[in-house]
């Protein structure tokens, strides 16, 4: 005679005990955000990850498949990156069951949310006996997203609660999260090179003299107005070229956005695809990053990745991803004279900008690989299945 405790028989919590501890896990890796940095970076892990496990990779349909090695399982599901067309799928309650009839055909061991898109917590009540791991970029929102923030941060909290291990990208955001959920289920990863962008790099693309690049999403926080200021001053003392590339409102610039600094100016004022980006860290001098405020940013390691020298404000856990005077400058945030300082110092040293450029591609080489984010990982799943097959 068998017994039973809860239902089953010892024989078969045994059985899947075992299974539990000795198979590769199946993993399902979440990214609804479909363009820019977040399926940048869901990628890329994906594909490294997909060397060593089975991968499955939810995704929307409108997300482009160059991102992906054939190893990875994509799962394309309508999630239009419009907000008005998110909130009425939203209300579509046969959208989310056909989801989940995928996920569970799928059966994963472990699920990974990449970032925070609200359709999650459609998902997370037919998940619970799942392993659950998130990932989270951001632990507050970013000054100026009043709506977008809140829903975030909403998110957050849902998603925070129910997973097993919290992935942030630095130990001042380790401790900042601290304050909300327990420390010791939360995990420090770097986040990853971008290095796949070479593979768009023109080699017939030089950099041009005294060449200044602000890119991504304008938005208050970035400081584009602190480094218009700057450039007042720096106009003062020699010549430069400014490049702002990125989708956003430029309207509450245009004042500083004066005749003088518009005609030493290259506006790019759209969204840009993977292949249009190189170009423009290829022709730039230095990457300036005048932020007030940030957690990471994916930006850094394109920097790294094209070996360019960068300045940027000290904010969040970028000192953590960068080394001060060795892979870029760091300076204190709102200080358009000291950020003035800095770019006329770069612009004029070109063996300074070369030092910082190498030593950057080196340390994205070095610690930022995703092979071995990956194999860290890998072990962090296993660990929290193991903990969980012996309850």
């Amino acid at each position: 005679m068998i017994r039973k405790i809860n239902g089953k028989s010892i024989g078969t919590r045994s059985k899947e005990r075992k299974h539990l501890l000795s198979k590769t896990p199946i993993i399902l890796l979440c990214s609804l955000y479909g363009r820019s940095a977040m399926i940048q970076y869901a990628s890329q892990l994906a594909n490294a990850l997909a060397k060593k496990a089975k991968v499955y990779m939810l995704i929307p349909d409108y997300t482009d498949k160059f991102f992906f090695d054939s190893k990875v399982n994509l799962i394309r599901i309508k999630a239009p990156p419009s907000v008005i067309k998110t909130a009425f799928l939203s209300t579509n309650p046969g959208h989310f069951s056909g989801i989940i009839k995928r996920i569970k055909h799928i059966n994963p061991d472990v699920v990974h949310f990449l970032d925070n898109h609200p359709w999650y917590l459609f998902l997370l009540p037919h998940i619970s006996n799942k392993t659950i791991f998130v990932t989270q970029h951001d632990i507050a929102a970013h000054p100026g997203e009043k709506i977008r923030g809140k829903i975030a941060i909403f998110v957050n909290r849902a998603l925070n609660k129910k997973a097993g291990r919290v992935i942030v990208h630095g130990e001042k955001l380790k401790k900042e999260l601290g304050l909300i959920i327990p420390e010791n289920k939360i995990l420090v990863f770097p986040y990853g090179s971008m290095e796949f962008f070479l593979r768009w790099k023109d080699e017939r693309i030089k950099e041009e003299p005294n060449t200044i690049l602000f890119f991504g999403r304008i938005l208050h926080y970035k400081g584009l107005d602190i480094l218009l200021k700057a450039l007042k001053i720096v106009s003062k003392k020699m010549d430069y070229k400014l490049i702002i590339a990125g989708e956003g409102d430029l309207n509450p610039y245009r004042e500083l956005l004066t005749k003088e600094i518009a005609s030493n100016s290259e506006i790019i004022n759209k969204y840009l695809p993977e292949n249009e980006i190189p170009q423009y860290f290829q022709r730039a001098s230095i990457v300036v990053m005048p932020y007030r405020e940030a957690s990471q940013s994916g930006i850094v390691p394109i920097i790294y990745a094209f070996k360019k020298a960068l300045i940027s404000s000290d904010v969040g856990a970028l000192s953590e991803a960068i080394d001060n005077n060795k892979t870029g400058i760091l300076i204190e945030p709102e200080n358009p004279e000291l950020l003035a300082e800095k770019i006329i110092y770069l612009l004029r040293n070109k063996e300074e900008r070369k030092k910082l450029g190498r030593a950057g591609y080196i340390k994205m080489k070095k610690e930022l690989g995703w092979d071995s984010i990956a194999a860290r990982l890998l072990k962090e799943y296993q660990k929290a299945l193991n903990k969980k097959a012996v309850k």
